[in-house]
């Protein structure tokens, strides 16, 4: 408990402090889509900008993964979505 609790976290280097990833999926394109997984990290679109609400700490040599079910328009082609991520720099907590 010691070592994962309290002595660990203040060890670790950040790569990214507060990362935020938001998926905007294309209605010409996308008929619906599901995030599997993740419901309880999950950002209203509107504060996805706001550095004052909390995203999640990526470490060194970590990776997050979002996972979308996704089904298309019948005969849709073309662009189906667009990915953005935000992070503050852990040092200088500028976004």
């Amino acid at each position: 408990r010691t070592v994962f609790s309290e002595q660990l976290p203040r060890n670790v280097d950040l790569t990214a402090r507060d990362a935020k990833a938001q998926v905007a999926f294309d209605p010409e394109t996308v008929e619906e889509f599901r995030l599997i997984g993740y419901d309880n990290r999950r950002v209203a679109d509107e504060d996805f900008r706001d550095d004052r609400v909390d995203g999640g700490e990526v470490g060194p040599g970590h990776t997050v993964t979002a996972l979308y079910a996704v089904r298309t328009e019948p005969g849709a082609r073309g662009h189906l979505a667009t990915a953005t991520v935000r992070w503050l720099d852990p040092e200088t907590r500028d976004p």
